[in-house]
Parts: C-alpha cells; structure tokens; sequence
C-alpha cells in the first residue's frame, strides 16, 4: 500500500471537512445528495474511509470547476434544436397572430 496514513484510520465529517479545506456543510451535502454511507460508526459519529474522503475530495473539485465555468453539463430540461432551426433566423411572420376583442 503506497498510501502515507494507516489503513486503520477513519475519518468524521468535520475532519474531513478540514483536511479537504471546505466549510462542513459542503462535505455534509455531498455526502447525503450521493448517499455515500460511511464505512462505520464511533458512538454516534459517523466515521468515513481515505478513499471516500478523496472521492468527496474529488466531486468538490468537479463542483468547483463548474462553477468557475470550466466545466459544462447539459441541462436535461434543455431541448436540442434541429440544424434547421439553429441556423434559420427568426422572422416576425413566424409569430401566430392573436386577435384580442373587447367584448
């Protein structure tokens, strides 16, 4: 194992939160929107592996990328226009008319 801890250490959410240098809510967020379980329990504390902190670790840095716009997902809401219609200008006659009365 080329790994610098040993293997029978586990980590809180506040420790990870520190060593990873984000605010607890961020790790606490990450964990329940992924439903990472932990490997175990002290007490009442949940207690998380290594390999699970450099996974939050990594989706933290994912997260991080995207936001500063070098990452892009596309929106699943987001209908894909057909060739046509990407490169046809929109015209005014295009519009339904709608006639409105006073009645």
């Amino acid at each position: 194992m080329s790994s610098n801890h040993p293997p029978q250490q586990l980590l809180t959410v506040g420790a990870m939160a520190a060593r990873i240098g984000v605010p607890l809510h961020r790790v606490t967020y990450l964990i329940r929107f992924h439903r990472i379980e932990p490997t175990g329990r002290a007490g009442i504390l949940r207690v998380f592996s290594w390999e699970q902190m450099n996974h939050i670790r990594g989706l933290i840095a994912t997260a991080n990328q995207e936001r500063e716009g070098l990452l892009t997902r596309p929106s699943p809401n987001r209908r894909r226009c057909s060739e046509e219609s990407e490169t046809t200008p929109w015209k005014p006659s295009d519009d339904p008319v709608i006639a409105f009365s006073d009645d």
